[in-house]
């Protein structure tokens, strides 16, 4: 990409246009990240947050998780309220990181549908997942939440050289 030679605050606005940003002050841009880069990132970490409603209450539960294709696949104790309560309904699923000391840092959230995936994937398929179980006694349950929306986030904070001022606007 060539950079225009402006003034910073011309090219902060060069820079938002080109790749979705949003300026939230002069150091610190939100940029919404793309399908492909929210499925890279949800490849990098094994950890995530299942969220749910519950007769009006929200819970949000830690997961560990692989992506498989077009699913999101947790284990959970096979009969347990939480193995009931995450089948064949609504539900979201988080991950972040977060760096205070730069004041950056993403988020990725997928909407989708708890899915029985032991109905629809033989039980060396799932096996072959990796996940590995966070209660070593209990018989596994196998949910898959149906990816239908998957969205991002990413705050940058700017190097100083781009930081805008008052007479840059």
């Amino acid at each position: 990409m060539s950079h225009p030679q402006t003034s910073t605050g011309e090219y902060t606005r060069h820079l938002t246009m080109e790749v979705n940003m949003i300026e939230l002050s002069n150091d610190t841009v939100l940029e919404t990240i793309t399908a492909a880069e929210c499925r890279r990132l949800l490849s990098t970490t094994h950890v995530g947050r299942v969220g749910l409603v519950v007769e009006g209450l929200a819970y949000v539960l830690p997961v560990s998780y692989v992506l498989a294709n077009d699913y999101v696949v947790f284990r959970t104790a096979r009969g347990s309220s939480f193995d009931r309560m995450a089948r064949d309904r609504a539900l979201t699923f988080e991950i972040d990181h977060v760096d205070p000391g730069f004041h950056a840092g993403w988020s990725v959230m997928a909407i989708g549908w708890g899915v029985d995936l032991e109905r629809l994937i033989e039980q060396h398929a799932l096996e072959s997942l990796g996940l590995r179980p966070w209660s070593m006694d209990a018989r596994p349950g196998w949910v898959g939440i149906r990816i239908d929306e998957l969205t991002g986030r990413r705050i940058i904070s700017l190097p100083r050289s781009l930081h805008r001022t008052s007479r840059d606007t």
